[in-house]
């Protein structure tokens, strides 16, 4: 599995979110990181990008394109 599919692998969200916690943390960000606010930029910078929702879909694991399509 590449990493930018681990990152939004559903499976592994637990360990990615506590990554992404401490890394903000070390960082001092002035604001917390979700895990969720990541996944939808990815998201919508792809589709802005002009990626296929069917892509995008399978990507995420999302069963029907109209959960990837309401971000």
């Amino acid at each position: 599995m590449s990493k930018q599919q681990w990152i939004l692998c559903p499976v592994c969200g637990n360990k990615t979110r506590t990554m992404i916690q401490e890394d903000t943390e070390i960082r001092n960000f002035p604001i917390y990181c979700y895990f969720r606010m990541l996944r939808h930029a990815y998201t919508s910078n792809l589709l802005s990008k002009g990626a296929a929702p069917k892509d995008v879909q399978e990507l995420l694991g999302h069963a029907d394109v109209s959960t990837t399509m309401n971000i």
